[in-house]
């Protein structure tokens, strides 16, 4: 989509809804909404994110437009009358908005953009909060004798049923939940099964609309190494890959998750993926990074609300020594505040107001203005940073040995100066909510109560967009952090039936995690569909999802990886006694603070293969591949077996899966000569886990 045509949908778009419409106009977006199905889907996501026109109300003899095509995509709305009698209804809405309706559904029904859903029967119960694997796949071997692990036909993951008829897509388990009080929403009932099916038929029409085929289901290795590094936060163990794709049970995806979850590693991963936010990596910054760590792994053991945990760093006081939350704002309080106002909307709202505070956002669509950057920013003038000295007597010098963050008694306004050079002032407010600027009144905490209240959606949205992203590489939204009228999303529908669920299951982060590992896409396969219907080219702002995208390993994954493949930490040697000092020096070097009005890092680590082949060739491969005792590749060595076998479990180790038969022809002339006098026993297999692991395929979650 241009951005020439996308100026124009708007325009014409914002025109319609403010009731300033020519009759030209009129016609040109009917004309381009019944011909573009580009067009279709922009007005279609512009009218549900806006919720400009009421359609509930205006249908109020049927269905709305969204409910009706996803009626037709279901199936249950193909008759001639059934249209009519839709059509009539639409155009009690007005002239104008009528036709342009009735040409739509005319277009959709034509063009076939809302399919039917397509897939198996559901025949799990409802119940059941993931979604059942596929079989696993038999384990067979080729001519050469040699164990693989083959997939012949793959069989489609099996839903829940939902005990309705199979072609009506599912209502969100609270429909309406966003005029609900917050205190009847958080107690609302959210069955997991109705929920995540609901999200595959949306899905499904999506594919149908564009005219394109998902990829198949993940073979077992594929699926079991994507769902270790995305919850643990590292590659499965040889030994796990070994258990799992010999495992016949049919249930056994789902028991992986169950495990994944109730293990430390799974908070670790989760901390590691905030504090990166929240901080950024670099570690000179003046805070306790552990201790914050440490509160973050703490709330998500525990699976506190995520309310809670946004309140707690939004409001914190307090020793950062002592406080972990505190350190949150205590590496932003800095240069009038202005970095912790753009960083608490950028992580807990996907929202980017830094550029507001001197102009205009550069997106009329945006909405913000300086006065609404300044009316936040006066949420955090009364905290203030103290710093705790102590005399040390070896040096004679009176140090700085913590940091603490407190409130002021201060009140009034915050001044700062508009696009006209004018003196202005502006009061702690948000979500059109004022606070009372008086001294005796904790602004943070106000502002935390705000968030979790009158900001809830935003704050639950925000939240589903970054977990979807981190699944699947993409968010709904893309830029994650930008989210708003004026970002498109991939799937509004989706969006907002994980928004509602999250704000009724009161902000359950455990179970959104789940929700989106039991959706079909999240199983589907990173190799292209086999079959193309359509050739169309999607836009990155707006992914399919039909397809796993490939996800470049962050640092932290890598390092973790590696330890995971080679057991290097326990091979005794002084370089692994302290394995996270090590973990933490190898990161630093990838990463060092920017001076930006975020405080943001810069980085160069970027994934890539040259970049991970020069780390690799550090100390740590060199140790991780040697043969000393305690290291995988020794265990290795010491197994009975032939060469094959034992490059076979050295696949495993690196990869999750089986060598391909190319690549046990290509290691063949390196493993004939192994014993030779002027070569060492081990090191053909020293060479071939060096080129497992320096592979793109290590370095890669696909």
């Amino acid at each position: 989509m241009s951005s020439e045509f996308q100026s124009e949908m708007f325009s014409l778009l914002n025109a319609l809804c403010e009731d300033r419409q020519t009759p030209a106009g009129k016609e040109r977006l009917e004309q381009l909404v019944i011909s573009d199905p580009a067009a279709r889907r922009l007005y279609i996501n512009y009218m549900n994110l806006h919720g400009t026109l009421t359609w509930d109300a205006a249908l109020s003899e049927s269905a709305s437009l969204m409910d009706y095509a996803e009626r037709v995509g279901s199936g249950t709305a193909r008759s001639g009358h059934q249209i009519g009698v839709n059509q009539r209804s639409v155009q009690r809405i007005g002239a104008i908005t009528g036709l342009l309706s009735a040409a739509l559904l005319v277009a959709l029904f034509v063009s076939g953009a809302f399919g039917p859903a397509s897939g198996p029967i559901p025949t799990k119960p409802a119940d059941i909060a993931v979604v059942q694997p596929v079989n696993a796949p038999a384990v067979v071997q080729d001519a050469e004798g040699v164990a693989k692990n083959t997939v012949a036909e793959v069989a489609p993951i099996p839903h829940v049923s939902l005990n309705r008829h199979d072609t009506d897509i599912p209502p969100i388990a609270i429909p309406g939940s966003a005029d609900l009080p917050s205190e009847a929403v958080a107690h609302a009932p959210i069955v997991d099964g109705d929920l995540v099916v609901r999200i595959d038929r949306l899905m499904q029409a999506k594919w149908d609309e564009a005219g394109v085929q998902p990829s198949s289901v993940a073979d077992d290795a594929e699926w079991l190494r994507r769902v270790y590094l995305d919850l643990a936060g590292h590659i499965p163990d040889a030994e796990s890959v070994d258990r799992f794709l010999t495992d016949s049970d049919s249930g056994k995806r789902q028991l992986v998750v169950d495990e994944l979850i109730q293990k430390p590693d799974y908070a670790r991963n989760l901390s590691t993926v905030w504090i990166n936010l929240l901080v950024g990596r670099a570690s000179d910054r003046p805070i306790n990074r552990e201790r914050l760590s440490k509160f973050l792994r703490d709330q998500f053991h525990q699976n506190r609300p995520w309310t809670e945990t946004v309140t707690r760093l939004v409001s914190a006081e307090g020793d950062g020594n002592d406080v972990g939350e505190a350190n949150f704002l205590l590496a932003h309080l800095n240069n009038q505040a202005v970095p912790a106002t753009a960083v608490t909307a950028r992580i807990f709202l996907c929202q980017q107001v830094q550029c507001t505070q001197c102009h205009k956002h550069p997106d009329s669509r945006h909405g913000g203005s300086m006065a609404e950057f300044w009316e936040l920013n006066s949420f955090f003038q009364q905290a203030d940073i103290v710093e705790n000295k102590k005399y040390n007597p070896a040096s004679g010098q009176t140090e700085v040995v913590s940091r603490s963050l407190v409130d002021k008694p201060v009140g009034g306004p915050t001044y700062f100066d508009d696009l006209k050079g004018v003196m202005r002032v502006a009061y702690p407010k948000f979500a059109g909510q004022e606070v009372d600027p008086d001294p005796t009144v904790n602004r943070r905490q106000e502002l935390a109560k705000l968030l979790t209240t009158a900001g809830e959606r935003e704050l639950a949205a925000a939240l589903v967009n970054r977990t979807w992203n981190h699944f699947f590489g993409q968010g709904l939204v893309n830029p994650i952090d930008d989210m708003g009228p004026h970002s498109p999303c991939a799937n509004p529908e989706i969006l907002e039936a994980l928004t509602d669920a999250v704000v009724a299951t009161n902000f359950d982060v455990e179970r959104l995690n789940r929700w989106i590992v039991s959706t079909r896409a999240y199983h589907l396969s990173s190799a292209q569909p086999s079959s193309h219907v359509a050739s169309r080219v999607v836009d990155d702002e707006l992914p399919l999802f039909n397809r796993m995208n490939l996800k470049p390993l962050s640092a932290e994954q890598m390092f973790d990886s590696l330890l995971v493949a080679t057991a290097a930490d326990r091979a005794g040697a002084a370089y692994w006694e302290q394995a996270e000092e090590h973990r933490q020096a190898w990161l630093k070097q990838f990463y060092s603070v920017m001076d930006n009005e975020e405080n943001g890092d810069a980085s160069t680590f970027d994934g890539t293969f040259s970049q991970s082949l020069m780390m690799m060739n550090g100390d740590l491969v060199k140790s991780a591949i040697s043969n000393r005792p305690g290291t995988v590749l020794h265990e290795i060595l010491r197994m009975a077996g032939d060469d094959q076998e034992r490059v076979r479990s050295l696949c495993r180790a690196a990869l999750g899966r089986d060598p391909k038969r190319a690549e046990l022809a290509a290691f063949q002339p390196a493993l004939r000569h192994r014993g030779d006098v002027a070569r060492n026993e081990a090191d053909p297999f020293e060479d071939i886990f060096w080129v497992y692991l320096n592979s793109t395929e290590f370095a890669v979650n696909h």
